[in-house]
């Protein structure tokens, strides 16, 4: 048990768990609704402060959590067009 504190307190697995937790606000991000793309931000905002504060150690969490929060929802946006793209052409 003690193995498994000490690896959750390691930078690289906290960088990791905040590129998940990006990843995971990402994927619920609605850029056509207004209120449901401000949570996500707002949750992202939070848990980069709270990540920020209570691991200093580990100063790439935040930029981490950004990084996986922001590609999620690049990634997302270019499948979109591509999968609209195809339907025009087809229909």
């Amino acid at each position: 048990m003690t193995f498994l504190l000490e690896l959750i307190r390691t930078p690289v697995f906290i960088y990791v768990l905040s590129a998940i937790v990006g990843i995971g606000l990402g994927l619920g991000y609605d850029a056509r609704r207004r209120f449901t793309g401000a949570v996500p931000i707002g949750a992202a905002l939070a848990a980069g402060l709270l990540v920020g504060a209570l691991a200093p150690e580990a100063s790439l969490a935040t930029p981490a959590l950004t990084l996986g929060f922001v590609l999620t929802i690049l990634v997302r946006g270019a499948r979109s067009r591509r999968l609209t793209g195809h339907a025009d052409v087809d229909g």
